[in-house]
């Protein structure tokens, strides 16, 4: 992975979002300096189906943030106590997972108050693809106001699959996440164009996060959601300078594990 420099921060908290949360270049601000997130989805060592060193390998591989989909309060617990041992930060769901209409503000208080206070926490996860499940824009700006008073000195984020959706889920959080999975499909350009749509969307006032594809077909038990198969290295590499060049502040990569894939069960693919 390319070594990346960031120069120039703000320390203080105060202001509107842009500069309590982020550099004026757009980096997140974590422990007062601007930071690159390099992640894995999906990621959950305090459950049985993941091996139990798997924040310690991850962070011995090179990444510096990883995501779970789990949202249980008692579990977010233990798992950013756990990341934070290792140093990953972490990106995870307010204690409560919009996948309806209406989140729980019982458990989103709950979550964010006993949770806030880690130095883990890399962002709150508002909602995943909620242009997939129907969720109105205002509901999200609805969590994410209650959270910015729960917890005002943390960035919140959401994730977007339909980028002609973009402009309608835009200026609903604080960081403003897409995900491209192209291979074996479609061109690897998809990533730079879809990055510059972000951008556009968000009218360059927010920083773009990408998810980008590190999954695919492996065997019969893990058939990858029907994607055809693994990127290589070198498109792997591709999706990734491409996402570098369009401007990007943080990279995530799907996955780690999920109900259809490994990536551990595919040896070559884990090390490139």
């Amino acid at each position: 992975m390319a070594m990346i420099i960031l120069v120039g921060y703000y320390r203080n908290i105060q202001g509107p979002p842009s500069s309590r949360y982020f550099t004026s270049d757009k980096y997140i601000i974590i422990d007062g300096k601007p930071f690159f997130p390099i992640g894995l989805y999906s990621v959950n060592p305090l459950k049985r189906w993941d091996p139990p060193t798997a924040f310690e390998e991850i962070k011995e591989a090179g990444f510096n943030s990883v995501h779970t989909y789990e949202y249980d309060y008692a579990y977010l617990k233990e798992y950013v106590k756990k990341a934070e041992s290792v140093g990953l930060k972490v990106l995870i769901y307010p204690g409560s997972r919009m996948e309806k209409p209406e989140f729980d503000i019982n458990d989103v208080k709950n979550a964010v108050a006993n949770l806030a206070n880690s130095p883990a926490i890399l962002s709150w996860y508002l909602c995943e693809e909620p242009d997939s499940v129907n969720i109105e824009p205002e509901q999200i700006d609805k969590e994410r106001d209650l959270i910015h008073n729960l917890d005002p000195g943390r960035a919140t984020s959401i994730i977007i699959s339909d980028r002609k959706r973009y402009k309608n889920y835009a200026n609903y959080s604080d960081i403003f996440m897409i995900e491209r999975y192209p291979v074996p499909k479609q061109p690897i350009v998809d990533i730079a164009e879809s990055l510059d749509m972000a951008r556009k969307a968000v009218r360059d006032k927010m920083p773009v996060w990408a998810v980008l594809q590190a999954f695919g077909y492996q065997n019969d038990k893990n058939r990858g959601w029907d994607w055809g198969r693994e990127p290589t290295l070198r498109e792997m590499k591709a999706m990734t300078y491409l996402a570098i060049v369009k401007g990007v502040r943080g990279i995530f990569y799907f996955t780690y594990h999920g109900s259809q894939y490994f990536i551990k069960d595919s040896p070559l693919h884990w090390e490139n």
